[in-house]
């Protein structure tokens, strides 16, 4: 009786000295990852770093074109033409791809307070392939040792570009904090936009942290500018909001 007893205890204690080993292993895994993942981590945060940088000296500002409502149930659209000026207000070349950049989001502010955001939408997200003829034409043509010119355009210091971008802002009526009435009453207000200045489809990472072709042009190309390859916000711009 007290051998079996005995292994008994045993069989009892087993277990335990297994569950320990598993853990410790877990433990050196858990360690392992951490060490191999810890540098990506930290190269995604500064590949976002230097893309806003390369726009550090870019100002944005505009005036507003035409603004008018577009009939719509149960929100109000207001489709608003921006007229936008990019400058350079830095000391060196900036470079810019030669087009109209979209808008990725909009933002209404009062001109009282215009750090404070009264609505904000962002725009979808457009689903096309990483590697159509079109973005693999553009990526090609970009991919030079000189910056071409039917491609990017140069900013000396003091210059500076106009756009006209057009975007459509879908208030809602009612039923939400930021709806039509209470941004009318915080009126006299203006909106920002987040302009795309480098799209995402030139990147075949698809990931805006790590902006690998954008960082290898602005590298090659660093003796005749900075390369923007950045999303960057204007300055408020001033509309006036009509009757519904």
């Amino acid at each position: 009786m007290r051998k079996k007893t005995q292994n008994a205890c045993a069989a009892e204690v087993k277990p335990n000295i297994f569950s320990a080993q598993a853990v410790f292993s877990l433990f050196l895994l858990m360690i392992s990852l951490a060490v191999c993942l810890t540098p990506r981590i930290h190269g995604q945060s500064g590949a976002s770093d230097d893309a806003k940088e390369s726009a550090n000296s870019l100002k944005l500002w505009g005036t507003p074109g035409e603004v008018r409502l577009v009939p719509a149930d149960p929100s109000v659209k207001v489709r608003v033409s921006i007229n936008v000026v990019a400058e350079n207000k830095g000391k060196e070349n900036l470079l810019l791809l030669r087009r109209t950049p979209s808008s990725n989001s909009e933002e209404i502010v009062s001109l009282a307070n215009p750090a404070a955001s009264i609505w904000r939408q962002e725009e979808p997200m457009i689903a096309k392939a990483n590697y159509d003829a079109a973005t693999v034409k553009l990526r090609k043509t970009l991919d030079q040792q000189e910056p071409p010119e039917d491609e990017i355009i140069t900013l000396g210091p003091g210059d500076s570009i106009g756009w006209n971008v057009v975007v459509q802002l879908d208030i809602p009526k009612a039923g939400n904090p930021a709806n039509w009435d209470t941004i009318r009453k915080a009126c006299p207000c203006a909106v920002k936009l987040d302009l795309d200045l480098w799209p995402l489809i030139l990147e075949p990472s698809g990931d805006r942290t790590d902006p690998g072709f954008g960082r290898k042009l602005t590298k090659r190309w660093h003796k005749k500018g900075v390369l923007v390859f950045a999303t960057k916000q204007t300055d408020p711009i001033e509309i006036k909001l009509p009757e519904k």
